[in-house]
């Protein structure tokens, strides 16, 4: 048996890192129960939104997210562990139809724990309550809110596949909608044509035709791009200032085809 002599020399420096170590789990377990650590699920505030998301909107999303994550995880979250908050992000990116994804969750200190979500855009109301995401998806119950440009109403049946193929025809006509409220074709309403095919409806009553969106079938690439249809309608315009007198306006096709009220 070596000597003692010999041997405290290589035990002492392991006793100590091993005292350490406790010392550092001790401190880290303290650290986890401080209240500046810790971040309480049912405290929540925006702290930026997207640019078309009114705050009110925000607010009252951040708000139902807070108390799904609660009804999952009502306790404190832990800024020091990680788990905590991995948990948090798991419950948050499928805790509502609002969310695309969750991109991260970042701890601030104290107390505070930053969520930078992927949200949905509404397009449609199915309704008057019922909004409708750009992929079709539905949102939310409840008071409309008023966006700019403003939310379309489905005029037509709820079918989802009808109301899918209406959302994403507006995604397609959304870049050209300041243009033709300025040319005075304001818009209301989304349906299904006669043909089966997707038409606008402004407030006027005035059909129309938009054709089908490219992911409706194998054949959409006959109609013509979003732009075109658009050209069209300017065409239609340039002899039908604000479409007064007509019925419909069939945009789809290689040239436009326009039908008066009546006839």
């Amino acid at each position: 048996m070596p000597p003692v002599s010999r041997v405290l020399p290589v035990l002492l420096p392991l006793l100590l890192l091993a005292a350490l170590a406790l010392l550092l789990v001790r401190a880290r377990r303290e650290a986890e129960q401080r209240p500046g650590y810790l971040v309480d699920p049912r405290t929540v505030s925006v702290v930026s939104c997207p640019p078309w998301m009114p705050a009110d909107l925000a607010q009252q999303i951040a708000q139902d997210l807070a108390a799904r994550l609660v009804a999952r995880l009502p306790d404190p979250a832990s800024l020091v562990d990680g788990a905590d908050l991995e948990a948090w992000a798991a419950t948050l990116a499928t805790g509502s139809p609002w969310v695309v994804s969750l991109r991260r969750v970042d701890p601030h200190f104290p107390s505070r724990a930053e969520v930078h979500l992927q949200l949905r855009r509404p397009v449609l109301v199915v309704d008057e309550e019922i909004l409708i995401a750009a992929d079709g998806r539905p949102l939310d119950l409840g008071r409309v809110p008023e966006l700019q440009p403003p939310l379309l109403a489905w005029q037509d049946e709820a079918v989802p596949e009808a109301v899918a193929e209406g959302a994403r025809a507006v995604v397609e006509l959304a870049p050209f909608r300041a243009e033709l409220a300025a040319l005075g074709v304001r818009l209301a309403g989304v349906r299904t044509a006669a043909d089966g095919t997707i038409a606008f409806v402004t407030a006027d009553g005035v059909e129309l035709s938009w054709g089908r969106t490219r992911a409706a079938s194998r054949f959409a690439y006959l109609d013509l791009p979003p732009a075109e249809r658009v050209a069209n309608l300017r065409q239609v315009l340039a002899d039908f200032p604000g479409l007064a007198g007509l019925s419909s306006v069939r945009l789809w096709t290689d040239k436009p085809v326009a039908l008066r009220r009546g006839g």
